[in-house]
Protein backbone atom coordinates (compact mmCIF):
# COMPACT_ATOMS: atom_id res chain seq x y z
CA UNK A 1 0.00 0.00 0.00
CA UNK A 2 1.43 3.40 -0.97
CA UNK A 3 1.91 6.57 1.00
CA UNK A 4 -0.24 9.29 -0.54
CA UNK A 5 -0.34 13.01 0.19
CA UNK A 6 -3.99 14.05 -0.02
CA UNK A 7 -3.28 17.74 -0.69
CA UNK A 8 -0.58 17.05 -3.26
CA UNK A 9 -2.87 14.71 -5.19
CA UNK A 10 -5.60 17.33 -5.31
CA UNK A 11 -3.26 20.10 -6.46
CA UNK A 12 -1.91 17.88 -9.22
CA UNK A 13 -5.41 16.82 -10.25
CA UNK A 14 -6.52 20.45 -10.53
CA UNK A 15 -3.61 21.10 -12.90
CA UNK A 16 -4.36 17.94 -14.88
CA UNK A 17 -8.08 18.70 -15.08
CA UNK A 18 -7.32 22.19 -16.35
CA UNK A 19 -4.77 20.98 -18.92
CA UNK A 20 -7.03 18.20 -20.20
CA UNK A 21 -10.28 20.17 -19.91
CA UNK A 22 -12.07 17.57 -17.81
CA UNK A 23 -15.81 17.97 -17.50
CA UNK A 24 -17.40 19.00 -14.23
CA UNK A 25 -18.87 15.52 -13.82
CA UNK A 26 -15.42 13.92 -14.20
CA UNK A 27 -14.03 16.25 -11.57
CA UNK A 28 -16.87 15.65 -9.14
CA UNK A 29 -16.57 11.90 -9.47
CA UNK A 30 -12.79 11.97 -8.97
CA UNK A 31 -13.22 14.06 -5.82
CA UNK A 32 -15.85 11.65 -4.54
CA UNK A 33 -13.64 8.62 -5.15
CA UNK A 34 -10.68 10.31 -3.47
CA UNK A 35 -12.88 11.10 -0.48
CA UNK A 36 -13.82 7.45 -0.12
CA UNK A 37 -10.21 6.30 -0.52
CA UNK A 38 -9.14 8.82 2.10
CA UNK A 39 -11.69 7.33 4.48
CA UNK A 40 -10.21 3.87 3.86
CA UNK A 41 -6.64 5.07 4.40
CA UNK A 42 -4.67 4.21 7.51
CA UNK A 43 -2.91 7.43 8.31
CA UNK A 44 -1.06 8.42 5.15
CA UNK A 45 -1.07 4.86 3.80
CA UNK A 46 -3.80 4.58 1.18
CA UNK A 47 -5.41 1.56 -0.48
CA UNK A 48 -3.98 0.66 -3.87
CA UNK A 49 -6.22 -2.30 -4.53
CA UNK A 50 -9.87 -2.34 -5.62
CA UNK A 51 -12.42 -0.92 -3.22
CA UNK A 52 -16.12 -1.66 -3.65
CA UNK A 53 -18.28 1.45 -3.57
CA UNK A 54 -22.00 1.40 -4.16
CA UNK A 55 -23.54 3.65 -6.77
CA UNK A 56 -25.78 5.10 -4.07
CA UNK A 57 -22.73 6.09 -2.02
CA UNK A 58 -21.07 7.84 -4.96
CA UNK A 59 -24.25 9.61 -5.99
CA UNK A 60 -24.66 10.87 -2.44
CA UNK A 61 -21.21 12.47 -2.69
CA UNK A 62 -21.63 14.10 -6.09
CA UNK A 63 -24.87 15.66 -7.41
CA UNK A 64 -25.09 13.67 -10.63
CA UNK A 65 -27.61 11.44 -12.32
CA UNK A 66 -26.60 7.81 -12.66
CA UNK A 67 -26.07 7.97 -16.44
CA UNK A 68 -23.91 11.07 -16.07
CA UNK A 69 -21.89 9.43 -13.32
CA UNK A 70 -21.43 6.27 -15.40
CA UNK A 71 -20.22 8.33 -18.36
CA UNK A 72 -17.77 10.26 -16.15
CA UNK A 73 -16.53 6.97 -14.71
CA UNK A 74 -15.80 5.63 -18.18
CA UNK A 75 -13.94 8.81 -19.15
CA UNK A 76 -11.79 8.73 -16.00
CA UNK A 77 -10.96 5.12 -16.79
CA UNK A 78 -10.00 5.98 -20.36
CA UNK A 79 -7.74 8.74 -19.07
CA UNK A 80 -5.90 6.26 -16.87
CA UNK A 81 -6.97 7.93 -13.62
CA UNK A 82 -8.95 4.98 -12.26
CA UNK A 83 -9.56 1.30 -12.86
CA UNK A 84 -13.03 -0.19 -12.52
CA UNK A 85 -14.41 -3.67 -11.96
CA UNK A 86 -18.12 -3.89 -12.80
CA UNK A 87 -20.54 -4.91 -10.13
CA UNK A 88 -23.39 -7.40 -10.20
CA UNK A 89 -26.83 -5.89 -9.79
CA UNK A 90 -28.30 -6.54 -6.33
CA UNK A 91 -25.29 -8.72 -5.44
CA UNK A 92 -22.12 -6.65 -5.31
CA UNK A 93 -21.12 -3.05 -5.97
CA UNK A 94 -18.62 -1.89 -8.56
CA UNK A 95 -14.99 -1.80 -7.40
CA UNK A 96 -12.63 1.12 -7.99
CA UNK A 97 -8.86 1.48 -7.92
CA UNK A 98 -7.29 4.94 -7.92
CA UNK A 99 -4.21 5.61 -10.03
CA UNK A 100 -2.43 8.14 -7.81
CA UNK A 101 -0.20 10.81 -9.27
CA UNK A 102 2.49 10.67 -6.57
CA UNK A 103 2.40 7.30 -4.80
CA UNK A 104 5.38 6.42 -2.59
CA UNK A 105 6.02 2.82 -1.49
CA UNK A 106 5.19 2.38 2.19
CA UNK A 107 7.91 -0.27 2.49
CA UNK A 108 11.50 0.03 1.27
CA UNK A 109 12.30 -1.73 -2.01
CA UNK A 110 13.92 -5.15 -1.87
CA UNK A 111 17.67 -5.57 -2.24
CA UNK A 112 17.21 -7.62 -5.37
CA UNK A 113 17.72 -4.60 -7.57
CA UNK A 114 15.99 -3.85 -10.82
CA UNK A 115 17.59 -6.58 -12.84
CA UNK A 116 14.27 -8.13 -13.76
CA UNK A 117 12.68 -4.85 -14.74
CA UNK A 118 14.63 -4.28 -17.93
CA UNK A 119 14.62 -7.49 -19.99
CA UNK A 120 16.27 -7.59 -23.40
CA UNK A 121 18.46 -4.54 -22.82
CA UNK A 122 22.14 -4.63 -23.68
CA UNK A 123 24.58 -3.83 -20.91
CA UNK A 124 26.74 -2.14 -23.50
CA UNK A 125 26.27 1.60 -23.60
CA UNK A 126 27.29 1.54 -27.22
CA UNK A 127 24.06 -0.28 -28.06
CA UNK A 128 22.11 2.77 -26.94
CA UNK A 129 24.19 5.84 -27.73
CA UNK A 130 27.73 4.82 -28.62
CA UNK A 131 26.93 4.60 -32.29
CA UNK A 132 24.48 6.65 -34.24
CA UNK A 133 21.47 5.54 -32.13
CA UNK A 134 19.81 4.05 -35.15
CA UNK A 135 18.97 7.34 -36.76
CA UNK A 136 22.23 9.12 -37.54
CA UNK A 137 22.11 11.21 -34.42
CA UNK A 138 25.87 11.56 -34.50
CA UNK A 139 25.69 13.21 -37.90
CA UNK A 140 23.64 16.01 -36.42
CA UNK A 141 26.01 16.93 -33.59
CA UNK A 142 26.12 20.67 -33.23
CA UNK A 143 22.79 21.08 -34.97
CA UNK A 144 19.33 20.51 -33.62
CA UNK A 145 19.87 16.71 -33.48
CA UNK A 146 16.95 16.21 -35.84
CA UNK A 147 14.34 16.80 -33.18
CA UNK A 148 12.34 19.91 -32.51
CA UNK A 149 9.36 18.53 -30.63
CA UNK A 150 10.49 19.91 -27.31
CA UNK A 151 12.03 23.17 -28.51
CA UNK A 152 9.01 25.11 -27.38
CA UNK A 153 10.18 24.79 -23.81
CA UNK A 154 13.83 23.70 -23.83
CA UNK A 155 15.21 27.19 -24.37
CA UNK A 156 13.15 28.50 -21.50
CA UNK A 157 14.58 26.05 -19.00
CA UNK A 158 18.19 26.72 -18.09
CA UNK A 159 20.08 23.65 -16.93
CA UNK A 160 18.16 21.12 -14.92
CA UNK A 161 14.61 21.62 -13.78
CA UNK A 162 14.83 23.48 -10.44
CA UNK A 163 13.54 20.67 -8.24
CA UNK A 164 16.04 18.24 -9.75
CA UNK A 165 19.05 20.51 -9.15
CA UNK A 166 19.94 20.26 -5.48
CA UNK A 167 22.41 23.16 -5.64
CA UNK A 168 19.98 25.63 -7.10
CA UNK A 169 17.33 27.51 -5.18
CA UNK A 170 14.30 28.95 -6.94
CA UNK A 171 11.16 30.46 -5.56
CA UNK A 172 7.98 28.41 -5.68
CA UNK A 173 6.48 30.28 -8.62
CA UNK A 174 9.51 29.76 -10.89
CA UNK A 175 9.70 26.13 -9.81
CA UNK A 176 6.06 25.50 -10.63
CA UNK A 177 6.31 27.16 -14.06
CA UNK A 178 9.40 25.14 -14.98
CA UNK A 179 7.78 21.87 -13.92
CA UNK A 180 4.66 22.67 -15.93
CA UNK A 181 6.78 23.45 -18.99
CA UNK A 182 8.71 20.21 -18.58
CA UNK A 183 5.50 18.23 -18.22
CA UNK A 184 4.03 19.81 -21.34
CA UNK A 185 7.20 19.05 -23.34
CA UNK A 186 7.24 15.43 -22.20
CA UNK A 187 3.58 14.95 -23.06
CA UNK A 188 4.16 16.37 -26.53
CA UNK A 189 7.25 14.23 -27.12
CA UNK A 190 5.46 11.07 -25.93
CA UNK A 191 2.49 11.75 -28.19
CA UNK A 192 4.81 12.34 -31.17
CA UNK A 193 6.67 9.10 -30.43
CA UNK A 194 3.78 6.77 -29.58
CA UNK A 195 0.65 8.39 -30.97
CA UNK A 196 -1.05 9.06 -27.64
CA UNK A 197 -0.33 11.07 -24.53
CA UNK A 198 1.24 9.33 -21.52
CA UNK A 199 -0.96 8.28 -18.64
CA UNK A 200 -0.53 10.28 -15.42
CA UNK A 201 1.49 7.46 -13.87
CA UNK A 202 3.87 7.26 -16.86
CA UNK A 203 4.26 11.04 -16.94
CA UNK A 204 5.06 11.12 -13.24
CA UNK A 205 7.55 8.23 -13.55
CA UNK A 206 9.42 9.91 -16.41
CA UNK A 207 9.67 13.22 -14.57
CA UNK A 208 10.60 11.64 -11.26
CA UNK A 209 13.25 9.32 -12.71
CA UNK A 210 14.61 11.60 -15.40
CA UNK A 211 14.71 14.87 -13.50
CA UNK A 212 15.04 13.85 -9.88
CA UNK A 213 16.69 10.42 -9.82
CA UNK A 214 19.13 10.82 -12.73
CA UNK A 215 19.17 14.65 -12.85
CA UNK A 216 18.98 14.85 -16.63
CA UNK A 217 18.33 17.98 -18.62
CA UNK A 218 14.85 18.16 -20.14
CA UNK A 219 16.38 17.89 -23.61
CA UNK A 220 17.87 14.50 -22.74
CA UNK A 221 14.52 13.25 -21.50
CA UNK A 222 12.85 14.25 -24.75
CA UNK A 223 15.67 12.59 -26.70
CA UNK A 224 15.19 9.33 -24.78
CA UNK A 225 11.48 9.33 -25.60
CA UNK A 226 12.22 9.88 -29.28
CA UNK A 227 14.73 7.02 -29.34
CA UNK A 228 12.26 4.66 -27.69
CA UNK A 229 9.65 5.58 -30.29
CA UNK A 230 11.96 5.17 -33.25
CA UNK A 231 13.11 1.79 -32.01
CA UNK A 232 9.57 0.58 -31.43
CA UNK A 233 10.19 -0.25 -27.77
CA UNK A 234 7.68 -2.81 -26.53
CA UNK A 235 7.89 -1.30 -23.04
CA UNK A 236 8.55 2.41 -23.67
CA UNK A 237 8.80 3.43 -20.01
CA UNK A 238 11.34 0.71 -19.25
CA UNK A 239 13.34 1.56 -22.36
CA UNK A 240 13.39 5.27 -21.56
CA UNK A 241 14.39 4.59 -17.97
CA UNK A 242 17.23 2.34 -19.12
CA UNK A 243 18.53 5.16 -21.31
CA UNK A 244 18.36 7.50 -18.32
CA UNK A 245 20.44 5.06 -16.29
CA UNK A 246 22.97 4.49 -19.07
CA UNK A 247 23.48 8.19 -19.69
CA UNK A 248 23.77 8.99 -16.00
CA UNK A 249 26.37 6.25 -15.50
CA UNK A 250 28.46 7.84 -18.27
CA UNK A 251 28.06 11.31 -16.77
CA UNK A 252 25.84 12.48 -19.61
CA UNK A 253 23.23 14.88 -18.29
CA UNK A 254 22.73 17.43 -21.07
CA UNK A 255 22.59 17.49 -24.86
CA UNK A 256 26.02 19.14 -24.82
CA UNK A 257 27.38 16.25 -22.75
CA UNK A 258 25.91 13.81 -25.25
CA UNK A 259 27.41 15.67 -28.20
CA UNK A 260 30.86 15.51 -26.60
CA UNK A 261 30.42 11.81 -25.84
CA UNK A 262 29.44 11.03 -29.43
CA UNK A 263 32.41 12.99 -30.78
CA UNK A 264 34.79 11.03 -28.54
CA UNK A 265 33.21 7.71 -29.54
CA UNK A 266 33.34 8.60 -33.21
CA UNK A 267 37.03 9.52 -32.98
CA UNK A 268 37.74 6.19 -31.32
CA UNK A 269 36.09 4.25 -34.14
Amino acid sequence: MPIVNYVREHIRFIEYASDEKLSSSERLLWYALMHVMNQRAEGNVWPDDFVRISNERLLSLCPLKFDTMASARNKLKQRGLIEVEPGDKNKKSPAYRMIYFFPTPSTPPSDQGDGGFYPNFSDNMGDNVGGNMGYNMGDNVGGNMGYNAGDIYINNIQGHIPYANKEREEDDETNTISIMRARASIRMAWKNAFGSEPTPSILYAIMERGLSTYELDIGMILEAIKIAGLRGASDPLAYVTQLFEDWHSHQIWTIRDLERYLIVERNRA
